[in-house]
């Protein structure tokens, strides 16, 4: 029997190389493996975070730029892809939701600014650019992100500017040098960018009230770009403009981006049709296995690639949907009812991800 392990992360327990080994872990222990079991280790990503781990080689470097709350300041590994393809970045390592503490979470305080500073000082390599979006903790529809990359604004508003100020910005001035490296954004979600206040703000902190003032907040940034020359309307309705609250919109704006699903390009860049077509078994897995999961995100595209394959396939989760399993027609096994609860199986995902695929019954392959 050949097994093929492809989980992604578990959102705040596990990444997904340390989701990956944990399972080869409780395989290697299972009762009724074979010696001639093959195991091959795939983690997978779409696009969020842990993406440049899963892609990337080592890090190649490491820069300090501004985080998402005025006065933060992160570290940020930057890989290079393999065959010198050039770089990848995670989002997420610059701006990240789980960079901000709880209680600060508010999208009118955070910005992407920090994103634009990686990609300037990027730029000077002449190397294509690839970032991950998923898992950020803005929604600021690239302001912060424009400033960073020499955008100027009427009045100055300092740096990093916060889209709470934008509605005293009069006008807006393209940069004297554009960014000429090509980039590619990977996204998590297909949301255009005007959904994405109400989808993600909530997400990130905002009330109500301020969902309905970043909408304010999103047409006068739109106005102060049309009047500067710019032609927004495509950009905005385009699918995946909203991802990272608007960062899709943001990088195709001002840095001339190609938006992409994350999980095609980690899956194509990986083999991964190939790697199913020689596995009988493919198990996988991620945070929380709900319908979601199969609107085109990376667990459900690899059921999907696993069943072109002819292979059978296994879901392990800290949480499982009964109603996604009867739609996928999948075998799947959840954490929390065997760690005795949610929080219980977060606090050591390691150990109950192994524990289930210890239990798991190896017996039948295709």
């Amino acid at each position: 029997m050949r097994i093929l392990v492809a989980p992604d992360s578990f959102k705040e327990t596990l990444s997904a190389h340390e989701a990956a080994d944990a399972i080869v872990a409780g395989l290697r222990g299972h009762p009724d493996l074979e010696e001639s079991v093959h195991i091959e280790c795939c983690p997978v990503a779409d696009g969020g975070e842990g993406t440049s781990a899963v892609l990337g080689t080592v890090v190649e470097r490491v820069h300090r730029v501004t985080g998402p709350l005025p006065g933060m300041e992160v570290e940020v590994p930057v890989r290079t892809l393999p065959d010198g393809a050039g770089w990848i970045v995670d989002v997420a390592d610059i701006l990240g939701l789980s960079l901000v503490p709880s209680a600060l979470r508010n999208p009118f305080q955070t910005t992407s600014y920090g994103l634009g500073e990686v990609l300037m000082r990027l730029e000077p390599t002449g190397l294509p650019i690839t970032v991950a979006l998923g898992g950020s903790s803005t929604v600021d529809f690239g302001f912060g992100l424009a400033a960073a990359l020499g955008w100027r604004f009427d009045p100055p508003l300092g740096a990093p500017p916060l889209i709470g100020r934008v509605s005293e910005v009069r006008a807006v001035d393209r940069p004297a040098a554009e960014l000429r490296s090509p980039v590619t954004a990977l996204c998590d979600v297909r949301t255009r960018l005007r959904d994405a206040i109400a989808l993600f703000g909530p997400q990130k902190g905002a009330t109500p009230e301020q969902v309905i003032e970043l909408g304010r907040a999103l047409d006068h940034w739109l106005r102060c770009l049309t009047d500067c020359g710019v032609d927004p309307a495509a950009s905005c309705e385009a699918a995946m403009s909203g991802a990272a609250g608007g960062l899709g919109f943001g990088l195709s704006t001002f840095a001339g981006s190609r938006l992409v699903s994350g999980a095609e390009f980690v899956l194509n860049a990986l083999r991964f049709g190939e790697r199913c077509r020689n596995a009988d078994l493919v198990v996988t897995g991620e945070g929380r296995f709900d319908l979601t999961s199969l609107e085109g995100k990376i667990t459900g595209r690899v059921i999907d690639e696993a069943r072109a394959a002819g292979c059978r396939v296994i879901v392990l989760s800290g949480e499982i949907e009964s109603s996604a399993v009867r739609r996928a027609g999948v075998e799947a096994h959840g954490l929390a009812a065997l760690a005795g609860g949610v929080h219980e199986a977060r606090r050591d995902g390691g150990r109950w991800l192994a524990a289930a695929a210890s239990r798991l019954d190896l017996g039948k392959a295709r």
